[in-house]
């Protein structure tokens, strides 16, 4: 995943006239891009990140992380992981997000991905009774910026910018 994420980080897909890393690992690869699109995917959930600044920043799911990268979890458990947290409202998601995730970490040698599937939808009924809310804490937790240089020194930016931002 780290290599995924560098790849995607330095904006290698546009300095190869790619449109996107999925698109430029389909091709070296030799795979089809859906396969492409969930290793990035993959890569952005469970590798290192970096801050605007250059700081080294922690996996999204670090827990997970450290166990993908041990040999210790399978991707399919991983993206199970992940799916989990992710369905849980921001309000309840901030506050369980880490007993959660070692909930699930912690049964990876009891559970097949599906048995892990079921036992998340049952966490989630447990944390999330009420059903879902708006998405406002993750957003603020998750927000990303990318700068792809290019070959003329020019960058395009994109990310997700605050309602404020707009303002």
């Amino acid at each position: 995943h780290s290599l995924v994420a560098e790849i995607d980080g330095r904006g290698v897909a546009l300095a190869r006239a790619c449109a996107s890393t999925a698109v430029l690992g389909s091709q070296l690869l030799r795979i089809n891009r859906a396969d492409a699109v969930a290793r990035v995917k993959a890569a952005q959930a469970f590798g290192p990140r970096r801050a605007l600044t250059g700081e080294q920043l922690d996996p999204v799911y670090p827990q997970a992380a450290a166990a993908l990268a041990a040999g210790d979890l399978s991707l399919a458990h991983a993206r199970v992981i992940s799916g989990a947290i992710q369905k849980l409202p921001v309000a309840i998601r901030e506050g369980v997000w880490d007993q959660l995730e070692t909930d699930l970490v912690g049964q990876r040698r009891h559970l097949d991905p599906h048995g892990r599937s079921q036992c998340a939808q049952l966490l989630r009924d447990c944390y999330d009774s009420d059903g879902p809310e708006p998405d406002v804490h993750y957003r603020e937790r998750t927000r990303d910026y990318t700068i792809c240089p290019r070959p003329d020194e020019s960058a395009p930016l994109s990310g997700d910018v605050s309602a404020e931002a707009t303002e």
